[in-house]
């Protein structure tokens, strides 16, 4: 299995791309190597577990604490960072062609609000409803609560929601291994 980060290129193809909130950089708890969010750790250790061989896309930087991403590039965009846009840059090409667009969402108000994560759901239904919705899993707790939208048009465009981080990366390898 190869882990891309932020640092990397974005490698689509064969790719899991690992969408959902990050832990805010004041919570992380360092851990070596690469993402201090929990959850992403704990669906690489199953992908592993499962015998997973081909790349993970991580939206975040392998190592914490160096936020200065040299990219080269100054931003196009009026009033953003070179920074924001070159994070974001990286995240819609690896979310718009990756094998497969996984979410996971455990929303938490103060640690992981999942701001960001909403909208990318919001874009990810209405982009695949009717393209490829086989390319989007969506998985979420079933005690997260604040999330009435998301679980009402994923309903209304006939996406499942998985309740447990395993049932998703699952999905996620029905759908890599089936693509």
């Amino acid at each position: 299995m190869n882990i891309c980060y932020y640092e990397d290129n974005p490698l689509a193809k064969d790719s899991i791309f690992l969408a959902g909130p990050t832990t805010r950089k004041d919570e992380a708890v360092r851990w070596e190597p690469g993402t201090a969010t929990q959850w992403r750790r704990n669906a690489v250790g199953l992908l592993r577990s499962k015998g997973f061989e081909g790349n993970v896309l991580i939206p975040e930087f392998n190592h914490r604490g160096q936020y200065v991403y040299k990219s080269g590039l100054l931003s196009p965009v009026e009033h953003m960072d070179a920074l924001s846009f070159s994070i974001l840059r990286w995240e819609t090409w690896g979310i718009d062609y990756c094998s497969v667009l996984m979410f996971w969402m455990p929303f938490d108000r103060t640690t992981a609000p999942g701001l960001t994560t909403r909208s990318e759901v919001a874009r990810a239904i209405n982009r695949h409803m009717y393209d490829e919705p086989e390319h989007v899993v969506l998985g979420m707790p079933p005690e997260t609560r604040t999330v009435g939208f998301i679980r009402y048009h994923a309903w209304k465009s006939g996406f499942t929601i998985h309740p447990t981080l395993e049932a998703t990366v699952d999905a996620a390898l029905e759908v890599f291994n089936g693509k």
